[in-house]
């Protein structure tokens, strides 16, 4: 009798990819993920060592490896590494102890509490700085901020058995959001001989140099394309790439193309 074949999507549909659920990675398992450390790492990949910047490098199963133009390279770097930080924060969170999440939840809903606080007396002094956001009612910030707290306390506990469930869940948006930040900022398909598979390869190569899948890079890669075609983003979703010097770009993350 023929052995039933293994399905490979989860309940919703999408791929499973072979993740690390262990967490392991090169940067430091601690509060040191700094947006600079994992810059500077995401530069040692192999899409981006040895290549003049500006350039991805990648080669294809067809093709050799070859360089690549990007559309706009900082902001290719920039998207790209704020997706990874992202993502180890949640892992961060999730790997923690229910103490130390309760713990730090606390602690940015009181910062943020204060900020607000601080924002509304200078608005009632009429002493905001030139930058400032005008015309805020306090009323309806407040009521928000508190649905978001009410909110954000709901999932600081997780008990062990639930960690690689939760582990698994954060994943599709994670390669989703990876796979948008090289269509925005990365090589343009159409105008050079960039295609589907060298950006699937080149996502999934950053996956290996984190630690963050096993397996190897052709079969990772045709399991990210696969998962990226069929995750679909609801279309409120924004992901942030924070520049130095308190500047933040905000973009909105292109929508899967349905095939």
């Amino acid at each position: 009798m023929p052995r039933k074949r293994r399905s490979t999507s989860s309940a919703s549909g999408v791929p499973e990819i072979p993740i690390r659920t262990e967490h392991v990675a090169l940067i430091d398992t601690s509060a040191s993920w700094t947006h600079e450390r994992i810059r500077a790492h995401l530069l040692l990949a192999p899409p981006f060592l040895n290549g003049q910047e500006g350039y991805i490098r990648i080669d294809t199963k067809s093709s050799p490896l070859q360089e690549y133009p990007c559309r706009i390279w900082s902001l290719f770097v920039l998207a790209v590494t704020e997706v990874l930080l992202d993502h180890f924060t949640k892992l961060s969170i999730i790997s923690s102890l229910p103490q130390e999440v309760a713990q730090q939840t606390e602690t940015a809903l009181r910062h943020l509490d204060a900020r607000l606080s601080l924002y509304f007396d200078l608005q009632e002094r009429k002493a905001l700085p030139p930058a400032a956001k005008r015309y805020v009612h306090e009323p309806p910030i407040f009521k928000k901020f508190q649905k978001i707290a009410k909110l954000v306390r709901s999932i600081t506990s997780v008990d062990n058995d639930s960690k690689d469930l939760l582990k698994r869940a954060i994943y599709p948006r994670f390669y989703y959001e990876l796979h948008a930040a090289f269509r925005t900022y990365g090589p343009v398909i159409r105008r050079t001989r960039f295609s589907r598979e060298a950006r699937y390869r080149a996502c999934a190569a950053i996956l290996l140099h984190f630690n963050l899948a096993t397996g190897c890079l052709s079969t990772l890669a045709d399991t990210f394309g696969r998962c990226v075609r069929t995750f679909k983003l609801n279309d409120d979703l924004y992901f942030r790439a924070s520049k130095p010097l308190d500047y933040d770009l905000h973009f909105r993350a292109p929508k899967p193309r349905s095939k």
